[in-house]
């Protein structure tokens, strides 16, 4: 399944679920329908939901004999109608993989980012994975997500602010042996994403330019052979609390001059 899914999806549709099988009135079962399937869709059930279509045809259900409330034959008849349906149902929840979620682990300072820095829409999305990562205890994942979001801040915040003094550097401090640079300059946001130059160099560029001073440059420094620890295979496996720190430092570096002001 694609995604995380909110356990309150489920809970719904197994509310719907009991509505269904145990059907006491006709208006009630025939208004429930509509949410059910919606709620096969939003639970990726999506066999459960081909399954289910014949719903739609609600004419066709033997609901009514003469009233509103279903009688006993109705009721059993209509559970029948309904059995191949939930058998679906309940074989394909049996091949999802539930995951657990721990909302508390996450770190408020993390949650509240975008009410402290103007995010854009990527590094908005970066958080939001970052989080997802931590609840569900991929804290490897997380840590790497939260580099990224990270530095994709330190990078616009150069593009927005310092370019001509980065790239004053960048393109006269690393040369080839014929004396010509080695990177181009960077004029746009997808001339950082190319892999040249690389996120230790835009660091050292940024200290050689002035941008940033030389404790701020080996404290992330530190932050990315830490991120490289864990994002290559290893025996090192980060906690919670771990992760926790080392996304703090990474937040108090961002939301701190002179990255901001």
């Amino acid at each position: 399944m694609a995604g995380t899914i909110p356990l309150a999806d489920f809970v719904t549709l197994g509310q719907q679920l009991y509505v269904l099988m145990n059907p006491q009135n006709a208006d009630v079962v025939i208004a429930e329908i509509p949410g059910f399937l919606a709620s096969l869709e939003k639970c990726g059930l999506h066999r459960s939901r081909t399954a289910a279509d014949v719903l739609t045809r609600i004419e066709s259900i033997p609901l009514v004999r003469g009233s509103r409330l279903i009688g006993q034959v109705a009721r059993l008849e209509f559970k029948a109608y309904l059995e191949p349906i939930f058998r679906t149902i309940y074989a394909e929840i049996g091949e999802q993989v539930a995951v657990a979620i721990n909302v508390g682990v996450v770190s408020q300072q993390l949650r509240q980012l975008p009410t402290v820095l103007a995010l854009t829409p990527t590094q908005t999305d970066l958080l939001n994975e970052t989080i997802t990562c931590i609840e569900c205890g991929a804290y490897r994942a997380g840590i790497v997500l939260a580099w990224n979001m990270a530095y994709d801040y330190i990078r616009q915040w150069i593009l927005d602010n310092h370019l001509p003094a980065f790239n004053g550097k960048l393109t006269t401090m690393y040369l080839r042996k014929d004396g010509k640079p080695i990177y181009d300059p960077i004029n746009s946001y997808d001339d950082f994403c190319t892999g040249k130059p690389g996120e230790r160099t835009v660091i050292d560029t940024c200290y050689h330019a002035g941008l940033i001073g030389e404790h701020l440059r080996d404290n992330l420094r530190f932050y990315l052979r830490r991120r490289n620890s864990y994002a290559h295979p290893t025996f090192t496996t980060p906690s919670a609390d771990q992760t926790n720190g080392y996304i703090k430092d990474l937040l108090d570096t961002i939301t701190s001059p002179p990255i901001k002001t």
